[in-house]
């Protein structure tokens, strides 16, 4: 699936694998209002850093306010972010 408009989006995500590969990491918020596309967004990421061939971990929130506190636990997610 294509995404439409989303370039700027995409090119940003795509640096931040280029500098996790090369060692320096970094973090990316994708937020927004419901239905704009975040999910769209993070599927294509997923893809993406898959096809460079980092493991991905995916996570769902189902409690209101858990986002804010996964949220502010980078190590959550730490070791799939590099190269699988």
């Amino acid at each position: 699936m294509e995404l439409v408009g989303r370039g700027r989006e995409l090119a940003a995500l795509d640096r931040l694998f280029d500098s996790v590969a090369a060692g320096t990491g970094g973090t990316i918020a994708i937020t927004g209002p419901d239905g704009i596309g975040k999910t769209a967004l993070l599927t294509a990421a997923a893809r993406r850093a898959g096809q460079r061939g980092f493991s991905v971990l995916r996570l769902a929130v189902t409690q209101p306010g858990l986002a804010r506190t996964c949220s502010t636990r980078p190590r959550v997610a730490s070791p799939a972010i590099g190269p699988g």
